[in-house]
């Protein structure tokens, strides 16, 4: 895969994962918010290439917590400017855990013969849980699980699966 078609789905995954959460009214994006990140592991794990998945991730993760976390930055320069500092650190603490996620799932399919279709939900679905269970900058709130709260006739199985349980769904 080319980097220009990388960088072209890294951009779609950042896009669709912001839209799919408040203040955008667009709950069909959490359901294909995630594929951006599905073909670009695909390519990796077609490539073999854990490292190359790692760039890949790494960059999908900075951009789509840059795009849901800009807040952060915005709230907070009031009383500090260092708030700037502090947000461009959570991105890039987030961003490393998503380039593991990719390399983790590239690794997992390409080594041991996991499809996709199983390492990746269960792996996406362990990422949310350990961003949002991070000490002092545990964010349980963006899991595509919660992106839907405000439809319930679509997350009625939350209540015996909770978010992670729709997350994973």
């Amino acid at each position: 895969m080319s980097g220009r078609r990388a960088a072209v789905l890294v951009a779609a995954g950042a896009l669709l994962l912001t839209g799919s959460y408040p203040p955008f009214e667009l709950p069909a994006l959490s359901f294909i918010a995630v594929a951006p990140a599905v073909v670009l592991l695909r390519a990796a794990g077609a490539a073999g290439d854990p490292r190359r998945a790692f760039r890949w991730g790494l960059a999908y993760g900075a951009a789509a917590q840059g795009l849901l976390l800009y807040w952060i930055a915005v709230a907070l320069w009031h009383f500090t400017p260092l708030s700037a500092l502090g947000y461009f650190v959570t991105v890039v603490v987030l961003a490393l855990f998503t380039g593991s996620l990719f390399w983790l799932v590239s690794r997992a399919t390409s080594r041991s013969r996991v499809p996709l279709w199983l390492a990746f939900p269960f792996a996406w679905t362990a990422l949310e849980w350990g961003i949002g269970h991070l000490s002092d900058v545990a964010f349980p709130w963006p899991g595509l699980g919660t992106s839907l709260a405000d439809r319930p006739t679509l997350v009625r199985g939350a209540a015996l699966a909770a978010a992670r349980g729709v997350t994973l769904w």
